[in-house]
């Protein structure tokens, strides 16, 4: 497994994590943005 797949695993779990926390919470929806921004940006590097 390449690393980015380790990160993309990791970055589905925190937004499974922050979805099962409280789905109506706004913090929490920016933070998921936030790392759906990141791997999107990482993906499109490779």
């Amino acid at each position: 497994m390449s690393w980015l797949g380790i990160i993309e695993q990791t970055v589905i779990l925190q937004l499974l994590k922050l979805v099962d926390k409280d789905i109506c919470h706004p913090i929490i929806i920016h933070e998921a943005v936030y790392l759906l921004v990141i791997w999107v940006f990482l993906t499109s590097l490779i």
